[in-house]
């Protein structure tokens, strides 16, 4: 990924003053107060601490520096079945189990407030789809049911039950399922 960024910075004539480097989040190697600003995207959903995160990125960032964080809400994921329980079981375990910190995107009001940024804003991005194929991959659906099953959230009838109904819905060209995501910004005092 670093090879294709430093390759697309190049092309875009901007690798003169862009770099990319891979580092740990929860400690970042570099300077106290060294970015104009500092983002990040659908990282805080896999990280054991994303608090500790946000209290690296608002180091680094220069006073009057903006924080930007866009994360995923998989507690949000939904999917249009009649197996509502199963639905549920099934969104609960992936955002659960699946993710370190699968409610990420609900919490970062919190996070950025804790943080003492200013001028805290957000905005909410539905994603939605009908494509049944395309969100099956985007929720890794097939592991998620897979170890949902073996974990007893479902059972081996229900897991038939919930595919053979999405299955339907999808030759009805009624599929239909959506996830929210999460963009906040907050001006580092």
């Amino acid at each position: 990924m670093i090879v294709e960024a430093e390759q697309l910075a190049e092309q875009a004539g901007v690798n003169a003053w862009v770099r990319h480097k891979r580092v740990d989040a929860m400690s970042l190697p570099f300077a106290t107060d060294y970015f104009d600003s500092c983002r990040s995207e659908r990282l805080f959903q896999l990280l054991p601490n994303p608090a500790q995160a946000l209290s690296e990125m608002t180091r680094v960032t220069k006073s009057g520096g903006w924080v930007v964080v866009l994360d995923t809400d998989w507690g949000s994921l939904s999917t249009d079945s009649d197996e509502i329980d199963i639905e549920r079981r099934l969104a609960r375990f992936l955002a659960e189990s699946s993710l370190q910190n699968g409610y990420s995107g609900r919490k970062l009001y919190r996070l950025f407030k804790q943080q003492n940024l200013a001028d805290i804003s957000f905005e909410v991005f539905p994603v939605a789809t009908t494509n049944y194929a395309l969100a099956r991959r985007g929720t890794q659906a097939e592991r998620i049911e897979q170890e949902a099953l073996k974990a007893g959230v479902v059972t081996a009838k229900e897991l038939h039950r919930w595919q053979t109904g999405l299955e339907q819905a999808d030759s009805e060209g009624v599929y239909f399922c959506s996830v929210n995501l999460m963009l906040f910004a907050g001006r580092k005092n």
